[in-house]
């Protein structure tokens, strides 16, 4: 299976800054630590299925970035359904 692993990295990457610029939240997670993570996942290269990436913050204790390498997509995950739907509209769009 041939996955993009740039556009993957990209993707992921906007979505990180995406969701610190909308929460304006000093305690999240930083991209250069979510793109350690990612990286390490993706040199294993067994990636075929989707994978999960914790993204805790003040507002979301219990956010987690699903990834898609197949399709491409993101999706965001917690148990505040509404605060979440506001940012998987804008993961969408990348």
């Amino acid at each position: 299976m041939d996955i993009d692993k740039d556009r993957i990295k990209e993707i992921v990457g906007e979505c990180v800054f995406m969701i610190n610029e909308y929460h304006n939240d000093q305690s999240f997670i930083s991209k250069e630590k979510v793109m350690s993570i990612l990286d390490k996942i993706l040199e294993s290269n067994k990636v075929s299925v989707e994978f999960y990436i914790p993204l805790p913050n003040m507002k979301l204790p219990d956010l987690i970035l699903r990834v898609d390498p197949r399709s491409k997509k993101l999706l965001l995950k917690s148990k505040f359904k509404k605060k979440v739907s506001e940012l998987n509209h804008f993961a969408r769009i990348l």
